[in-house]
């Protein structure tokens, strides 16, 4: 899972834009604090990785990549500065949705886990619902029930008919 972060936004551009998918430029974007914005790829799924040897920043080649797709979809990013990324490992539950869920054999324990690098964008949401959840009890925002880790061992797992991709195999990049 590589990111790249632009810094600060070219001129005249709004502190704020959606979160959303191009499936144009097989990238994804959503803003990053105040006035940057995030942006991830498809590679495609790539098997046999070595955890203790996965870099853990990406490439000038992954980063002007990202730029150009980022570019693509918003010309006024042109100016706009790269300020680098991060990468890691994708963990994908068996049904490929995100399992968010409290652990009652272990108290006080939530999971967030198999996402398959969709926090990419949900990360806000799903931080706010897990605080409310600790801080009071319940998520109050959105039901997570859906998401229970309960699904599995109940033979309930998840099948979304507007799944994001039928590429059963990609992993977000």
């Amino acid at each position: 899972h590589q990111c790249a972060r632009g810094g600060h936004r070219a001129g005249g551009r709004s502190r704020h834009h959606p979160v959303y998918i191009d499936h144009v430029t097989n990238s994804w974007l959503r803003p990053y604090g105040d006035n940057a914005t995030l942006i991830g790829t498809e590679l495609g799924a790539i098997s046999g990785i070595d955890p203790a040897a996965h870099p853990e920043l990406p490439s000038q080649e992954y980063v002007e990549m990202c730029r150009e797709r980022l570019v693509h979809r918003m010309p006024r990013m042109k100016h706009g500065v790269m300020r680098g990324g991060w990468t890691g490992l994708i963990m994908r539950s068996a049904d490929s949705h995100p399992v968010i869920d409290r652990l009652d054999e272990y108290p006080g324990l939530f999971l967030v886990s198999g996402d398959s690098g969709t926090s990419f964008k949900t990360a806000p949401a799903t931080g706010l619902c897990v605080s409310e959840w600790v801080m009071d009890g319940q998520p109050g925002s959105v039901d997570l029930s859906p998401f229970s880790a309960a699904r599995f061992r109940e033979g309930r797992p998840w099948h979304d008919e507007h799944a994001y991709s039928g590429l059963a195999d990609t992993t977000s990049r």
